[in-house]
């Protein structure tokens, strides 16, 4: 037991393990350091208390955002997004891996949390350079053509009329 915490505690990744009525059980040395709960104030407490499900970027998808017992169910080793919530209030993206371990007579949830924040970040820098020119910083033809669509599906929906005003600048490569 005690090699088994020594090595739980000095991985880099957040491991908790959650009841199966969802109240956290232990908090390794990473997830206080990613939460900032000591592991006293962090025990006891609902899971939820920590993670919440990711709200979906676009609320017309098709695809519900997890619930909190969604989240608990074991992933199979496949990753979700979720958000972590910070002592000091805070939140930021988190990966999780949930599996369930037979404990004797009763089922543990153990979670890996990873802190993602700096991949977001990279993914939208990303997003931003692929829909914006990099001179000007304005919106780019795929943006444009992007917004154009949504607009023509909005009127299609709303049964209602659509008008696009195209505008032509003359010597714009002289100021470019």
């Amino acid at each position: 037991e005690e090699r088994a915490r020594s090595v739980i505690d000095n991985v880099a990744n957040g491991i908790v393990t959650i009841s199966e009525d969802g109240v956290i059980e232990s908090f390794n040395r990473a997830a206080i350091e990613l939460f900032g709960y000591d592991a006293h104030e962090a025990i006891g407490e609902p899971f939820s208390r920590i993670v919440s499900p990711k709200v979906r970027d676009d609320p017309a998808a098709p695809v519900p955002a997890p619930s909190p017992a969604m989240l608990l169910r074991d992933t199979g080793g496949r990753s979700v997004e979720a958000v972590g919530h910070r002592k000091n209030g805070s939140t930021f993206p988190i990966e999780l891996e949930l599996s369930d371990v037979q404990l004797e007579t009763r089922k543990v949830h153990i979670g890996c949390l990873r802190d993602i924040s700096d991949r977001h970040t990279y993914t939208e820098a990303l997003r931003y350079q692929a829909l914006h020119d990099d001179l000007t910083n304005l919106p780019n033809r795929v943006l444009f053509g992007d917004r154009v669509n949504n607009a023509i599906r909005a009127a299609l929906r709303a049964r209602g009329p659509l008008a696009l005003l195209g505008m032509d600048l003359d010597g714009f490569n002289q100021v470019n």
